[in-house]
This record gives C-alpha cells, sequence and structure tokens, in this order.
C-alpha cells in the first residue's frame, strides 16, 4: 500500500512549486489534482502538455499514483455546458494517460439551481460517457467517484450511482465521509467498492478537523486496510484555510506528516517486511 501526497493542499502555489513541496516532505508518490492545470491548453495540445509535467515530475522523482478532475458542469441542465464539459474531459484523457495514472477520480457534479433530484439525475448519463471516454482513450486506467458534501445529496447517493455506472468504483475520502455522519465501521463497509483512498481526519458536519480532534483512529483503520481485501493505495488530502463544509484551518504540512507517519509507522508495523 503506497502513501501518496495530494497537490489539493498547496492552492496558493504554481504547479512547480507544488510538486516540489511534495518531494521535499519525503513522499515519493503524488496526486495530482486539476485545480493546477490548464485545462484548455491541455485539451489543445496534450502530449507536449503531459510531456512537460513528466519531465518536470521526473526531476523530484514523483510517480503520479492518480489524477483528480473535477468538472462541475457535467450535470447542467443546459445541455451546451454539459456538452462542454464533457467533450473537455474526452480531450485530456490522453495527457492523463500519458501520465500513467493508477486511477481517475472524479466528482459527481454540482447541485444546480433546480435541486438535488434532477442534478443527480443528469449525473448518471453523464458519468456513464465519462466512463466510456476512459475506456476508448485510457484503456486500463481505472475511474472512480468521490463523495463531497453538496456534490451528491448523501454518501448513499454516490453509492447508487456506482450501481448505475458499470465500472465504476468508489474513492473513499475520510473526511467527507466523517462530515456526512459514518462511522469507521461504515467505511469498512465500503471498502469492496473502494478503488482509492483519501486520508484526512474529519468529525460530525467538519469535513476537516486536526488529527488529534477527529473522530477516526488511522492506526486502526491502517491495520484494518491492511488486513482487509484491498489492494489500493492511499493519499493524504488536507486542505488550505477555513474551507467549506466545517473545515477547520490546520497547518497542511504538519498535519499530512503527522498523519503520515501514523498510516506509514503502522503499515511498518504491520508489515515488518
Amino acid at each position: 500500500m503506497n502513501i501518496s501526497c495530494h497537490l489539493h493542499g498547496f492552492p496558493e502555489l504554481s504547479l512547480e512549486q507544488a510538486i516540489m513541496s511534495v518531494a521535499r516532505l519525503g513522499f515519493r508518490y503524488i496526486d495530482i489534482d486539476s485545480g493546477h492545470l490548464d485545462l484548455d491548453t491541455i485539451a489543445q495540445a496534450p502530449e507536449k502538455e503531459a510531456t512537460a509535467l513528466i519531465a518536470l515530475l521526473k526531476e523530484f522523482q514523483l510517480t503520479v499514483l492518480d489524477f483528480s478532475l473535477t468538472l462541475l458542469a457535467i450535470n447542467s441542465p443546459e445541455p451546451n455546458k454539459r456538452d462542454t464539459a464533457l467533450s473537455q474531459f474526452a480531450k485530456i484523457l490522453p495527457f492523463v494517460a500519458l501520465l500513467q495514472p493508477r486511477g481517475i477520480t472524479i466528482a459527481a457534479g454540482s447541485v444546480h439551481e433546480d435541486g438535488q433530484a434532477p442534478s443527480l439525475a443528469r449525473s448518471v448519463p453523464a458519468i456513464m460517457q465519462m466512463a466510456e471516454a476512459v475506456s476508448k482513450f485510457a484503456p486500463g486506467i481505472g475511474l472512480s467517484l468521490e463523495y463531497r458534501p453538496g456534490l451528491a445529496a448523501s454518501a448513499a447517493d454516490t453509492l447508487l450511482l456506482l450501481e448505475c455506472v458499470p465500472g465504476l468504483t468508489l474513492t473513499l475520502d475520510t473526511g467527507n465521509l466523517a462530515y456526512a455522519g459514518l462511522t469507521q465501521p461504515d467505511l469498512v463497509n465500503m471498502l469492496p467498492q473502494t478503488r482509492y483512498i483519501h486520508l484526512r481526519q474529519g468529525a460530525n458536519e467538519r469535513r476537516q478537523v486536526p488529527l488529534n480532534g477527529g473522530v477516526l483512529d488511522f492506526a486502526e483503520w491502517t491495520t484494518t486496510l491492511l488486513a482487509s481485501s484491498y489492494r489500493g493505495d492511499v493519499t493524504i488530502e488536507y486542505l488550505t484555510g477555513n474551507s467549506d463544509f466545517g473545515a477547520i484551518a490546520v497547518n497542511v504540512i504538519e498535519e499530512t506528516l503527522k498523519l503520515r507517519d501514523v498510516v506509514r509507522d503502522t503499515r511498518a508495523r504491520v508489515n515488518p517486511s
């Protein structure tokens, strides 16, 4: 089980600065976040942009584990906005494929002005189209859906989407699911559907809190993961500032290192080889 660091925690830095920061923290694996990228430029020249990013990653000896992509308009009530977002997704897949991540994490879109139920209903055909595009342009790369507060109506809605889209799996975000009131046993029950895991401490109605202030015991969680049938990897993903959905501002670097050390030390104790 590899431990990665997510670029989501460094939004104020340029892409190069963020990658350098991850390397300096001692990580060898990284998650690329679309927020650091110019998706329009990538869509126009995916091979050129991928070559430049691969060179940067090689310079800092980092391997991409996952690519996170948020396109809120995929379930827009306006067909032209939906089509534009889905077309952009397909156009950047050659770029993603060249990075060779193990998977792509997406969101279900957004809750639009006509409400949650219609928005969620439009997410199903949109994600189906995205899954078809991945199989065509990035075969062998997994596609998984992350529950994020405000995007799907509930964690249960996210699981329903998994049932509706063949081959779609779950990116389990511990902080988001703690926000939704789920407990550690609930997360264990989701593991059979899970491809990838985002680690962050959380609590009820708080999608981020300091490591010692939440509901999750990450030593116990890591032990459970290693004893389970889960064969994926994990990433540390903290957020900057007082983010939405009750997130408490933390020192991202400090919390990232504390959580990484808990996971790494537990992994070494459970699997000393």
